[in-house]
């Protein structure tokens, strides 16, 4: 065999991988929402929503916290996210419909808590009850007049 021959060997053999390659490729399915990935999509959304430290709960705020915390942590995405333009998307609606579903939920905990007259405490209780988020402080306060402030003074002294 001469020096010509075995590089058209190997020209074919490249030819028949690349094909085969290509065929491994078009048979891959596209990246859809997986219900681990919805599972992770619905709890962040709601620890997010109820976060203290979130700027605004409205326009995309609370939708690129929740992606940064699914891509950080790498939970259930595509390792392509970046160049993969339609997982992107996909996962950005997932998000964004999850956080209006909780958003709504959260608004409606807050109408029947207001007509039922809970308190703040049991209403932020109410919110968390059936996820990992808790709620940290119980605090009451009282109308004491115009003594609210001297109480806060008196209050702190004994701290």
């Amino acid at each position: 065999a001469s020096a010509v021959g075995r590089d058209v060997v190997l020209f074919l053999n490249q030819c028949v991988l690349i094909n085969k390659l290509n065929q491994i490729l078009l048979a891959t399915p596209k990246f859809s929402i997986s219900n681990a990935l919805q599972e992770n999509i619905n709890s962040y959304n709601h620890a997010v929503l109820l976060s203290t430290k979130l700027s605004a709960y409205k326009g995309v705020t609370p939708g690129d916290h929740v992606l940064n915390i699914l891509v950080k942590n790498n939970l259930h995405i595509p390792d392509n996210l970046a160049k993969d333009q339609h997982a992107s998307n996909l996962l950005k609606n997932a998000v964004k419909e999850a956080l209006t579903q909780k958003g709504a939920l959260i608004k409606k905990n807050v109408k029947t808590s207001i007509k039922s007259k809970q308190s703040i405490y049991q209403l932020a209780a109410a919110s968390v009850s059936g996820t990992r988020c808790t709620v940290t402080r119980k605090l009451h306060l009282e109308d004491n007049g115009g003594k609210f402030w001297d109480n806060v003074d008196d209050r702190l002294v004994m701290v």
